[in-house]
């Protein structure tokens, strides 16, 4: 799948068309909530409440060759407003880490690996729409095991 590092104000992108890895954007991986709070009840229960949650979303793109890119990817961890865009959601995005990145060298000055951590600037209320499974996760005796073609296979627990 395409991931694309959008600069808003420029405008400006670049796209990488198979990145190593995707983590977070599309499925429940990570999380952190937002300003929690615990409270102790007068009965002893705890009670936690927040303002909603961030997605942690890591995107590793492994070794960048382009020099215009490996540019582009610094001017965008740089640029105040950045966005991801991958599987048709745009998301406004912030560093997870804001005091800085570095790439990984790989065996030469020209193979730079690049590995993002990046959160929702905008903390969520709501699960994302692409977080939602409609189909059933498990019946009373079986739970679908889903193959390469997408068809279910029920086995038996």
């Amino acid at each position: 799948m395409v991931i694309k590092f959008i600069i808003p104000s420029v405008p400006s992108e670049v796209s990488f068309t198979s990145p190593l890895m995707v983590r977070g954007f599309d499925d429940v991986d990570d999380f952190e909530l937002v300003n929690p709070v615990n409270q102790v009840g007068l009965e002893g229960t705890l009670i936690q409440s927040c303002i909603g949650f961030r997605r942690i979303i890591t995107v590793d793109l492994g070794v960048v060759f382009d020099k215009t890119s490996r540019v582009f990817l610094t001017t965008w961890m740089l640029a105040a407003d950045r966005q991801l865009e991958y599987a048709s959601e745009t998301l406004a995005v912030t560093p997870r880490d804001p005091t800085g990145f570095s790439s990984v060298i790989k065996e030469s000055k020209y193979f730079r690996r690049y590995r993002f951590e990046v959160m929702d600037k905008v903390p969520l209320t709501t699960i994302p729409a692409a977080w939602e499974y409609t189909g059933a996760w498990y019946d009373a005796d079986s739970l679908p095991i889903f193959g390469s073609d997408g068809v279910p296979i029920y086995v038996r627990t």
